[in-house]
């Protein structure tokens, strides 16, 4: 999810200093699909939110679609705001100096969260202020940051630099504004549960029990186009951890999207659009709603044997 990485980022900001990208091995072939009228063609690409190599980002495929495309999207303007400005928001709206954490998680919980995230630089004070919501975020991104993952090169930027350089016409979906007031605009009893039970999900893959999502299985996922390792390791997660969250995190998001798409439809020209890859993938996926809508969606890429 872009929205994940861009405020557990900018979170980390806040803490101690940037963060260098982890390299990735070019991927093989992400999944891409079509859609397509008499005058209009839309490629949907699923992306990667966390760092990869600059040759990294995308197959031949994906590659020859942006290519043939006169407008190029990405879930936000990459190049929106820098890094500084980012992570005032995120403080602004995922803060409060009112509040400690401390006091409403049990002394388990709270002593968990404190370890889970001491390899990202963040301190038990900084942990105190934060609103739920940025503290799920944080550890449920903690692997990557710990590892250095986490950085504001993903796939859409990217992306982004193929389309400036082949001057193509760039266009989002969302504002920096609204992704942030997905989160901060979650119930207090929302935010909780998401909270509470990502502290449960890494409590318990301490203990040896389930894991949490293996970064280095997600990333194999994405480059093999393997959508239903990314339902199991992505979507299915996030619907257990908090339904409010998936709720508002994708489901919401994707109607709001197709509507865009199909709009588009209606006019003319080729477009690409690259979004995150959980968006694209599962029965709540943007394809799925377009297909309940009555437009037929292929996918040009093959998945995985």
């Amino acid at each position: 999810m872009g929205i994940l990485r861009r405020v557990a980022f900018a979170a980390l900001m806040i803490a101690c200093a940037g963060i260098a990208r982890a390299e990735q091995t070019a991927p093989r072939e992400p999944a891409v699909w079509m859609l397509t009228d008499a005058d209009s063609t839309i490629y949907l690409y699923g992306t990667i939110h966390i760092g990869i190599s600059e040759d990294g980002w995308g197959g031949p495929i994906a590659r020859a679609a942006l290519a043939k495309s006169d407008e190029i999207w990405t879930e936000i303007e990459v190049k929106e705001q820098d890094e500084a400005e980012l992570g005032a928001e995120v403080f602004e709206h995922g803060f409060d100096r009112t509040q400690r954490l401390s006091r409403v998680l049990t002394p388990a919980r709270w002593n968990a969260l404190v370890a889970a995230l001491k390899g990202t630089g963040a301190t038990g004070e900084m942990l105190d202020m934060m609103r739920p919501w940025l503290a799920a975020v944080m550890l449920d991104m903690s692997g990557v940051l710990g590892k250095g993952g986490v950085s504001m090169d993903g796939v859409e930027e990217f992306v982004d630099d193929a389309a400036e350089l082949a001057g193509k016409k760039r266009r989002w979906f969302e504002t920096g504004e609204q992704q942030l007031g997905f989160f901060a605009n979650l119930s207090a009893a929302t935010q909780m549960q998401y909270l509470n039970n990502s502290i449960d999900s890494y409590i318990a893959a301490s203990a040896g029990g389930a894991s949490s999502v293996d970064d280095d299985a997600m990333m194999s996922a994405w480059e093999t186009g393997d959508v239903d390792s990314l339902v199991r390791y992505v979507v299915e997660p996030m619907r257990a951890l908090s339904p409010g969250v998936h709720k508002a995190l994708l489901v919401d998001r994707n109607a709001t999207w197709v509507e865009t798409i199909i709009t588009e439809m209606r006019g003319s020209g080729v477009d690409f659009m690259a979004v995150g890859a959980a968006h694209l993938a599962g029965r709540d996926s943007v394809q799925s709603m377009l297909a309940a809508r009555g437009y037929k969606v292929t996918r040009l890429t093959a998945p995985p044997s």
